[in-house]
């Protein structure tokens, strides 16, 4: 009896994880490439990308303007941050968007990924590169708060 207890204990936390795999497996997940077809710009999901720093997660209200029946299991999507800039860089999505910088110049070709990824990593090379390239300004105090 005493060796069966392991056995029905692992058999349980099989099924258990099993059960779990195919109850997450049926939760819709968010994919920018299945989006991709409609041809939106990006600050149609992620308006606030012309309007300040942060270009922000989408919310239910976003989500419901074209889908408009929707589950609470159907609009959890993952929001987790891809990109992150160290504190002492200042970063104007509102500026980028008004200079009509491409945002895949920045966040790689996510119409074609399923889940975002780190595409192009945030290095200070990349960002002077893309301001000389474009004749904007390489002043530090452009990015930098002076003083930090």
């Amino acid at each position: 009896m005493i060796r069966t207890i392991p056995v029905i204990c692992l058999a349980l936390l099989a099924m258990w994880t099993a059960r779990t795999a195919r109850a997450g497996a049926d939760a819709p997940q968010f994919s920018h490439k299945t989006h991709a077809v409609l041809r939106m710009p990006c600050t149609k999901c992620h308006a606030v990308a012309g309007k300040g720093v942060a270009a922000g997660f989408p919310g239910e209200a976003e989500c419901k303007v074209c889908h408009t029946a929707f589950t609470a299991a159907q609009t959890k999507f993952p929001t987790k941050r891809i990109y992150r800039l160290p504190d002492f860089v200042f970063f104007s999505h509102k500026v980028h968007t008004d200079a009509k910088a491409e945002c895949a110049r920045c966040h790689g070709d996510v119409n074609s990924m399923a889940t975002v990824t780190l595409a192009v990593p945030p290095t200070m090379k990349m960002c002077v590169d893309c301001h000389r390239e474009t004749k904007a300004s390489t002043e530090c105090f452009i990015c930098h708060e002076i003083g930090q």
